[in-house]
């Protein structure tokens, strides 16, 4: 998919697009929720960033695929631990 190959491709951009997001948060600002912004350019700061992107995109494709929906707020963490719970109790 586009984006899965967008994130792949940006994994060594990572810190330097954080620290030019840091440089035009005066500017974005004025269009943008400045507490938003920065909160993506402190997370894309770290390492690891990417791949999480990548694993919760997964997720929700799962997700879509099993109910043909987009999950609500907070309705995906949810449904991830009841399948870690299953697959736990199948284990058994």
């Amino acid at each position: 998919m586009p984006v899965e190959f967008a994130i792949e491709a940006s994994k060594p951009l990572g810190y330097i697009s954080s620290q030019a997001m840091h440089m035009l948060t005066p500017i974005i600002s004025l269009l943008l929720d400045a507490d938003s912004w920065k909160h993506l350019a402190a997370y894309l700061e770290h390492r690891r960033a990417p791949d999480f992107f990548l694993e919760r995109i997964a997720t929700m494709r799962l997700f879509f695929d099993r109910h043909g929906r987009l999950p609500e707020e907070g309705e995906l963490d949810k449904w991830l631990c009841q399948e870690n719970m299953g697959k736990e109790k199948g284990r058994e």
